[in-house]
This record gives C-alpha cells, structure tokens and sequence, in this order.
C-alpha cells in the first residue's frame, strides 16, 4: 500500500466548467487508488506554494498524483508546480517538469522540433 496525494488546481465558485472538471477527475483518480489499496489524500495547489508544501509535509505521501493544469486560473504556469516538486524532491506521476515547460510553450517546442528536423 501506498499513500498518494491527488493534487489538483484550486478550484474556484467563479471558473469554468474545464476548470472545475479537474475535481471530477480527483475523484475517479482518487476511487481507483482507494480500490487499489492506496491510501489517498486530496490536496489543491494554488500560487501559495508554501501552503501545498505544509499539506504535502503533514500527510507525507509516496507519491503525488499530479493533476495540477494551472495555477491561478493561468495555464501558462503549469510547469510551476512539478518544478516545484521537483524542488522539495518529492516524486510525482506524469511528465518532467521540464518537458512540461517544453511542450506546454509553443516558442520553444516549436525550436525544439525544428532542431530534431520535426
């Protein structure tokens, strides 16, 4: 058995419905651990990094399942929070922080195809 976090984007009364939808997805990530066996912890993540760290410290997971696709309503810095998890070395599902920035940057995954001939 592990202990997962589920971390998803703060979710707020005024966003949209491709905001909101990351707690739909928290909930069948979530299910599917818990019938798994994992012990599951459900956490958002918002600009206050210090606040995710303090939550991330207190329930001490083997993993965080990253859901998070923006902070602060913005997409563009959807590569701050695996960077930031890379920081505090905690491991983490999905892609590395830095092919989160590459791929998620039109300019430089633009340069970057273009240098592999793509």
């Amino acid at each position: 058995m592990m202990r997962v976090a589920v971390v998803h984007h703060a979710v707020q009364s005024g966003d949209g419905p491709e905001d909101k939808n990351v707690l739909d997805q928290a909930e069948v990530v979530g299910s599917a651990l818990e019938t798994l066996g994992h012990r599951v912890d459900f956490l958002s993540c918002s600009l206050h990094l210090k606040d995710i760290r303090d939550r991330l410290e207190a329930c001490l997971p083997d993993i965080v399942f990253n859901l998070v696709e923006c902070l602060d309503g913005k997409g563009r810095l959807i590569h701050l929070f695996p960077f930031f998890l890379d920081a505090i070395e905690m491991p983490y599902t999905g892609c590395s922080a830095e092919s989160v920035l590459e791929t998620s940057n039109k300019i430089i995954a633009k340069t970057s195809m273009s240098a592999l001939g793509l």
